[in-house]
């Protein structure tokens, strides 16, 4: 005998959408057009080659994940690119990442700021976590190969180690229908560069020797000529009549 339900179910509540920062872009898009590139040099850290520039600071918020703020600023990490949070596993990326950096303090190092403003680079977190490749390891993000030149070869190929295992472990968005998100914003899939260099290869600013403006000195002309003077009045009343008039110089 069927039930007669006494009330009405509940409507279940539908979680309302991630609100972006105000200053944040509306997805991560390409991180190439209008950079800023900070520098061309290289420190190591944690036995990691990174660039030479460094910042340090607690992150306050975690965007999604692969986008962080320390105070005001936003740091993009680098060589990855994380599901866009209305892509499946995009919340559980942005987690993932809250639970390495969240509230921690944290060193960056990078070599550039995208067209957006944010700081690009490798995250770090006490007892050297590298942030940028446990998001790889742990299949919250990919391996962003359009920009595998950036990085040394060192870094190139753990960061494609780490996600074949992952994927081959079917951990965390390898367990779905995985779109890379570069295809989810574009609709299109990029083939990665060939990188010719072990090194990383960012850009070197355009260098030019400064010349010395060639003056030429004034050479006076010298010579005379005859000009046609109009006739006028002078201001007692007086008329002068039109005359031809040399000068020399």
């Amino acid at each position: 005998m069927p039930v007669v339900a006494t009330e009405a179910s509940p409507t279940p509540e539908v979680p309302p959408l991630a609100q972006l920062e105000p200053d944040a872009p509306s997805n991560n898009l390409d991180l190439a057009p209008n950079t800023s590139f900070a520098t061309n040099s290289t420190a190591t850290f944690c036995g990691y080659t990174v660039p030479s520039k460094s910042v340090t600071g607690v992150v306050t918020s975690v965007h999604d994940g692969d986008t962080i703020k320390i105070g005001a600023t936003t740091i993009r990490l680098d060589a990855i690119d994380a599901p866009e949070l209305g892509q499946t596993y995009g919340t559980q990326s942005r987690d993932n990442l809250k639970s390495l950096v969240e509230g921690k303090s944290v060193t960056v190092y990078y070599s550039k700021v995208d067209k957006y403003g944010r700081t690009v680079g490798s995250v770090f977190a006490s007892g050297c976590t590298f942030a940028n490749l446990q998001q790889v390891r742990s299949g919250s993000a990919w391996h962003y190969k359009q920009y595998q030149c950036e990085q040394p070869a060192g870094l190139r190929t753990a960061f494609a180690a780490a996600q074949s295992a992952a994927e081959s472990a079917d951990l965390g968005l390898w367990a779905f229908v995985a779109t890379p998100p570069w295809v989810y914003r574009n609709g299109t899939d990029s083939n990665p560069p060939s990188c010719t260099s072990d090194d990383p290869v960012w850009y070197t600013p355009a260098t030019t020797t400064p010349t010395t403006p060639v003056v030429t000195p004034y050479t006076p002309v010298t010579g005379c000529k005859t000009v046609w003077v109009n006739g006028y009045t002078r201001k007692d009343g007086t008329k002068v009549k039109g005359h031809y008039r040399t000068t020399c110089y």
